[in-house]
């Protein structure tokens, strides 16, 4: 659920705390061109308790590996031949793992929540944010990770490994996310 959605629900005028972590779009991009593959080799084999909701599932995560195959499983290709729509409506499909960021964590062009960290900081923010909402940090387990990175850009991963044309793509795309949390455009 974006900000947006939660913030229609009851829930959202109780006062809650609020927070998210956000993440290099360089990187949040390359890692969701990996979390399809991962998606479409571990997922498709899920049961699903409700049989609509593993076929839209499975139906998702199909079209997502699709487009990878006719990308070559070449990221550059992939990115370019991503539909705007397929990042921007998140709604539409519920498996794509690529959305702005800043869906999460503001309204209107303006933030919306209490507490925003980063991945590249997680080590100290995700302590920060357990103490920002009173409760005890349990240890840091790195489950989903992906290695691989090949360095070369100040802060970012995976940007390496991108033509300038996906540089120039991702920038685009995600022109909020840059502008709304400093992250420093390639």
């Amino acid at each position: 659920m974006t900000l947006a959605h939660v913030s229609a629900l009851p829930e959202a005028r109780l006062g809650y705390k609020t927070g998210a972590f956000v993440r290099n779009p360089y990187d949040r991009a390359y890692s969701g061109f990996l979390q399809i593959q991962r998606d479409f080799r571990d997922q498709s084999i899920q049961q699903f308790e409700i049989e609509w909701i593993g076929s839209l599932v499975k139906s998702q995560i199909a079209a997502n590996m699709d487009r990878v195959i006719r990308a070559g499983f070449d990221f550059d290709q992939w990115i370019e031949i991503l539909p705007d729509y397929e990042v921007f409506d998140a709604a539409r499909n519920t498996n794509m793992p690529l959305h702005p960021v800043h869906y999460w964590t503001h309204l209107a062009g303006e933030k919306n929540v209490d507490f925003i960290g980063r991945v590249e900081s997680f080590g100290t923010d995700f302590p920060a944010f357990c103490e920002f909402v009173g409760i005890e940090a349990p240890p840091i387990v790195i489950a989903n990770s992906s290695d691989g990175s090949v360095g070369g850009f100040e802060g970012s991963k995976y940007a390496a490994r991108m033509s300038r044309r996906a540089l120039d793509r991702i920038n685009d795309l995600f022109a909020a996310d840059f502008e709304y949390f400093g992250y420093e455009k390639l």
